[in-house]
């Protein structure tokens, strides 16, 4: 939704009463996110990523960010604030709680665009790319996602919280696959069930999944049948297919399908990673990267193919939602 139509729901939600629901708004048309509790995840929000100068590496996204500086994060949490709650205790006060990178790779871990952030904003990030952050001498405190272990049966202890200003209803993992390029950032938001001191309390967690993972990691496994139980309520997952030197390095739609199947299907599959990135320079060249665009419907076409029978397994379809750059959704 747009960001008039986001305020109205919120002002609708608020008069009613209705309990607060996750508020994902897509940053860059790429892979940048805002995501309630205020996260932004991986931002890319400030031009093209190069490596080595331009000439080796250059990417670049083919539009402009929606909301591309930091600033505008903090106008686009001010307004959520107001039209779900009805006031601000000031307008001064930084919103936003934190950033959150999973990977190395400059166009999750953009320099540029970090540099826009206050220093004082938390920072939670992968092993890696705390160390690459920590170089930049910027921020003043960087929390490590914590990895979640293989042998692990319970995904709610201390130890894998990231700790410092992260509140414990809140709780992100990294679920790491079997390339480092592949890998799950598992984000898990505890709450009341109802309103009530009485009510139980519930797990709903957002999987994030730039380039998918594999179904047969340990530590995905692990994490999906960890307690207490959770309900898999979003997914962010891309559709289209990496390719480096002819060789395939994302999971692509048919990953993301099959995945949205081994987690008993998530509410919600929103498209990430998903624009028609511009590759340039000369060693991008020489590895042939290069992304084939897939759809929902080719890769169900496909998953039918190695039925017994050839026809289309009675299988649910997901619900596959796209948020288009600068918009919004709020996950019921």
């Amino acid at each position: 939704m747009e960001r008039d139509q986001l305020r109205e729901a919120l002002e609708r939600r608020s008069a009613a009463k209705a309990e607060t629901r996750p508020i994902l708004t897509q940053l860059n048309g790429d892979n940048s996110w805002l995501v309630f509790y205020h996260v932004v995840l991986d931002p890319w929000l400030a031009g093209p990523t190069t490596l080595l100068g331009a000439w080796v590496i250059h990417i670049d996204r083919p539009e402009p960010a929606a909301i591309s500086t930091a600033e505008k994060i903090e106008e686009l949490i001010r307004d959520i604030e107001r039209s779900a709650a009805g006031s601000l205790a000031s307008d001064s006060t930084p919103l936003l709680d934190a950033i959150m990178i999973g990977h190395t790779n400059s166009d999750h871990l953009h320099e540029n665009t970090l540099r826009m952030f206050d220093p004082a904003t938390p920072v939670i990030a992968s092993k890696k790319a705390s160390a690459k952050i920590q170089a930049f001498g910027h921020f003043d405190a960087i929390h490590t996602l914590h990895i979640f272990p293989a042998t692990a049966t319970s995904w709610n202890v201390p130890e894998l919280h990231p700790g410092g200003p992260i509140p414990r209803w809140f709780t992100p993992l990294y679920v790491e696959g079997l390339a480092e390029l592949n890998y799950s950032l598992a984000i898990t938001w505890t709450h009341a069930a109802q309103p009530g001191p009485e009510s139980p309390v519930v797990h709903e967690t957002i999987l994030q999944s730039p380039h998918g993972i594999q179904l047969s990691a340990g530590s995905l496994n692990a994490f999906l049948s960890a307690e207490p139980a959770r309900k898999p309520l979003a997914m962010l997952h891309a559709l289209k297919e990496s390719y480096t030197l002819g060789f395939q390095s994302t999971r692509g739609v048919l990953g993301g399908l099959e995945l949205w199947r081994k987690t008993g299907g998530v509410g919600y599959w929103l498209p990430t990673h998903e624009s028609k990135l511009i590759y340039s320079g000369v060693m991008m060249r020489l590895l042939m990267v290069n992304d084939v665009y897939r759809s929902l419907d080719w890769a169900l076409e496909e998953e039918a193919k190695v039925a017994a029978d050839g026809e289309i397994p009675s299988k649910e379809r997901p619900n596959l939602v796209e948020v288009a750059n600068g918009q919004s959704i709020i996950l019921e």
